[in-house]
């Protein structure tokens, strides 16, 4: 439903605009009743996150409370690099999803991530090598497919401006 709103329209965005500050009052509400689980401060993190407007730095405190409670969640080490990546921390946020990787292999969207980090640094041949080996565990996962052809795009439009 959040998704299908039009922005421009003023009575959409004050809706919106409502439910994330309930989103919010809830999720809080949530930490204060149970403050030793880490998934209700995951809950904020994404929600955000997840605002027209996404309130990165709340964001990551969010995550990092998070990480304090359960330091082995590949998941949660993904959300920080995704939050260090808005951040424009590039470095930090290519740590967080290698952190994400050692605890789980298999975490399909930490690779994805990884690998167009590489790649917006014009390792495109290690970005692709990386998202191969990852496909060739799991061939069905939309987020190593969409990472490989955002990769390959890339790729082909740095070819074409540097030909020119």
């Amino acid at each position: 439903e959040i998704y299908q709103c039009d922005w421009s329209s003023d009575v959409c965005s004050s809706d919106l605009a409502r439910r994330w500050e309930e989103a919010l009052v809830a999720g809080g509400e949530a930490v204060r009743l149970e403050p030793d689980e880490p998934e209700w401060r995951r809950g904020m993190a994404v929600t955000l996150l997840s605002r027209p407007r996404p309130d990165l730095p709340a964001a990551l405190a969010w995550v990092d409370s998070a990480l304090e409670l359960d330091p082995h969640d590949a998941t949660l080490h993904h959300l920080a690099g995704v939050v260090l990546d808005g951040q424009r921390r590039f470095g930090e946020a290519a740590r967080a999803y290698e952190e994400a990787l050692r605890l789980d292999p298999h975490l399909d969207v930490a690779h994805a991530s990884l690998a167009t980090g590489r790649a917006s640094d014009g390792r495109f041949g290690e970005a692709l090598q990386m998202l191969r080996g990852a496909l060739a565990h799991d061939a069905r996962s939309e987020a190593l497919q969409q990472g490989y052809d955002l990769v390959v795009r890339s790729e082909e439009q740095t070819s074409e401006l540097q030909s020119h």
